[in-house]
């Protein structure tokens, strides 16, 4: 779930990726602090977010482990390091701050090595459309469009637009990429309040 220093989060979700015998089954879904197999560390395997791990010396009380092994991985992005995603979210807020273009094409040719070189698939959306006019949000959409990408146009604060992006997303693995300041927490807060109201609904 994270990694810091050399220290992990773990979420173990079943006892099947445990590398050890006799030992209690854990509680539903609990998080574990881990640490690395020196093996590992020799042989400069390193354990990104989103890995698929194998665990070992598990201690329930302590909430402690230690990473075993690496699973198979199916994708591998590096900036930001992160593995097992099938899609990027590239957002781009239209204020506060501002668009770069020079960024913009920049992390744009990042996802689109990615999918070259990966098959993650990608999009695009632009935040903020309420700070900014019409006119101006819709000249952004635009030269997105003749990069070959078709945005999607949100505003968190009236969820305008989050809707069908929530739709986009489902069924995927994403993760959420854009430069500091566009928004990138607050559209995740956002859909989660969308998801758990849809979920209420049904």
């Amino acid at each position: 779930m994270s990694v810091q220093a050399n220290f992990m989060r773990v979420l173990v979700t079943s006892p099947s990726g445990l590398h050890q015998r006799n030992v209690a089954s854990p509680p539903e879904k609990v998080e574990l602090l881990c640490t690395v197999r020196e093996v590992l560390k020799k042989t400069k395997q390193r354990v990104f977010v989103g890995d698929r791990v194998e665990l070992s010396r598990v201690n329930w009380t302590s909430q402690q482990g230690v990473v075993h092994a690496v699973m198979e991985r199916k994708s591998l992005l590096w900036e930001p390091a992160i593995a097992n995603v099938d899609h990027i979210l590239l957002l781009f807020s239209l204020s506060h701050p501002t668009p770069l273009p020079m960024q913009m094409d920049r992390f744009l040719v990042q996802a689109e090595r990615a999918r070259v070189e990966e098959g993650m698939e990608f999009s695009v959306a632009l935040s903020k459309t309420d700070l900014v006019p019409g006119h101006e949000a819709r000249a952004w959409a635009e030269r997105v469009r003749k990069s070959g990408y078709e945005p999607a146009l949100v505003s968190m604060e009236s969820s305008e637009g989050v809707r069908p992006l929530l739709h986009a997303l489902s069924g995927r693995v994403t993760v959420l990429v854009g430069p500091s300041g566009v928004g990138k927490s607050t559209l995740i807060n956002c859909i989660r309040r969308l998801s758990m109201s849809l979920v209420d609904a049904d």
